[in-house]
């Protein structure tokens, strides 16, 4: 699964940030987990990375068509992915933010 940025949105400059590679995910179990598919590592096809840590390190990702599914994340220095305990409500409004000098005030 490749994980590509928008850096630039006028001239649509895109750049390939990250790769995760399921044989070398080290997936860590919830460990109050009763149903069989949170014991296992989800399917990085069917998932989408909705937001990131600042420094870019920490990823979350949600199944891209199930939206009562849970949230992963994944650590990209470490490789490490587990669920996310927090259900956050409305995260496919989030809207991704880079530091700049750029205001945030909606242009009419």
């Amino acid at each position: 699964m490749d994980i590509w940025i928008l850096e630039d949105f006028h001239g649509q400059v895109w750049s390939k940030k990250h790769t995760i590679v399921a044989e070398l995910t080290n997936y860590i179990c919830p460990s109050k987990s009763a149903r069989p598919t949170e014991k296992t590592m989800p399917e990085l096809g069917k998932l989408v990375a909705v937001a990131s840590a600042r420094n870019g390190e920490v990823l979350i990702l949600k199944h891209q068509k199930n939206r009562n599914s849970k949230e992963y994340l994944y650590d990209t220095k470490s490789r490490v992915m587990k669920m996310f305990g927090i259900s956050i409500k409305h995260l496919e409004s989030f809207v991704p933010h880079k530091d700049s000098l750029f205001s945030m005030k909606r242009i009419s």
